[in-house]
């Protein structure tokens, strides 16, 4: 006898293997290792966002970071358009990895579909994932040091 599976069931699995291999084809995720990926996936939850809306504030506090899965963003520092984001990007790891106000606003530009981890959840892949948490920690610098005059810190 055939298994059935609700409407609902069924997208959330489809959504979930459309996001590994999208993540997967990514600069950034193109070398993690699957069960790292898998669990990124797992603990994600997906949401969607309208164009012109702010996603994260600058000198906010951060309790989740994203991954662009669709859609564009724009980032902001001081007011600066510094560059844009899309698909398989992350942003707003620096304020959890530092325990840091945010520092720089992203907003969509278009409408975007993204992946939001937790705090919680993203401390969690990095004890889980010491090689995700260290490539995710160099990336987080290398942008500090395009995005914020470390000096005045």
């Amino acid at each position: 006898e055939p298994l059935m599976v609700s409407k609902e069931c069924f997208e959330f699995i489809k959504d979930r293997i459309w996001l590994m291999q999208t993540l997967a084809s990514t600069s950034l995720f193109a070398n993690v290792p699957f069960e790292a990926l898998q669990l990124v996936v797992q603990v994600g939850q997906i949401i969607n966002v309208g164009p012109n809306r702010r996603l994260v504030s600058q000198g906010h506090l951060g309790e989740s970071c994203y991954i662009i899965i669709s859609g564009e963003a724009e980032v902001d520092v001081n007011g600066e358009q510094r560059h844009l984001l899309g698909r398989g990007d992350l942003f707003g790891e620096i304020a959890l990895l530092f325990h840091s106000p945010r520092t720089a606003t992203v907003t969509a530009i278009t409408a975007v579909k993204l992946l939001e981890i937790t705090q919680a959840e993203f401390w969690h892949l990095l004890e889980a994932h010491y090689s995700l948490g260290l490539f995710i920690e160099q990336r987080a610098l290398q942008r500090l040091k395009g995005d914020v005059d470390l000096s005045a810190a």
